[in-house]
């Protein structure tokens, strides 16, 4: 049916879990009707990764699988962002944001225990950067202020007045995913 191209691929799905309806699957999952028939209809654009897992959950299949079978996942001939890597960059924002500040901390004391976990997370810069996704400054970098870029921590800051990045902020391209979070500089005090 043209009018769900992705009725193909779910189909089989369903009688496998034993979903006689896409009602069932509404029920079963917590997704909606409505949400269900965009997903049918290969309307992604503001699918949550959350919610795939639910429907990977009641299709009683593996979320890896169901992103496979959806075509979801990246290809490495298709360098540009999609759907997938912006959802899960939506899962990982949090950490994204403060672990930057985590790792300044351990680099400033070697005898922070957490120095020890560095190189375990350069697989999670290395799959970020593969989507596309940049910082937007470094923590500790002083730079001026920017409306556009960066979210003031202590109120109202003017344009161009210096600032020091506290979390950074990021982007994929021209889009903004969250800007750097960022505090004044106050010069003069002891």
């Amino acid at each position: 049916m043209a009018a769900y191209p992705f009725d193909p691929v779910l189909r089989p799905l369903l009688v496998t879990a034993k979903i006689s309806s896409w009602q069932q699957l509404a029920n079963t999952s917590g997704i909606s009707v409505s949400r269900l028939r965009q997903l049918r209809r290969r309307q992604l654009a503001t699918w949550k990764i959350s919610e795939l897992q639910k429907l990977s959950k009641s299709l009683q299949i593996s979320l890896a699988s169901l992103l496979e079978k959806l075509e979801l996942i990246d290809r490495p001939d298709t360098p540009q962002p999609n759907d997938f890597s912006y959802a899960s960059f939506q899962i990982i924002e949090s950490f994204l944001t403060y672990w930057p500040a985590a790792a300044h901390q351990a680099k400033l004391d070697p005898r922070f225990p957490a120095s020890k976990l560095l190189p375990l997370v350069g697989s999670i810069d290395r799959l970020v950067a593969s989507w596309g996704i940049q910082s937007i400054g470094q923590v500790g970098e002083i730079i001026p202020f920017n409306p556009q870029l960066h979210q003031s921590l202590e109120g109202q800051i003017s344009p161009i007045t210096p600032v020091q990045i506290r979390y950074p902020g990021y982007q994929q391209g021209d889009r903004l995913l969250s800007r750097a979070k960022v505090s004044p500089i106050s010069f003069g005090s002891a």
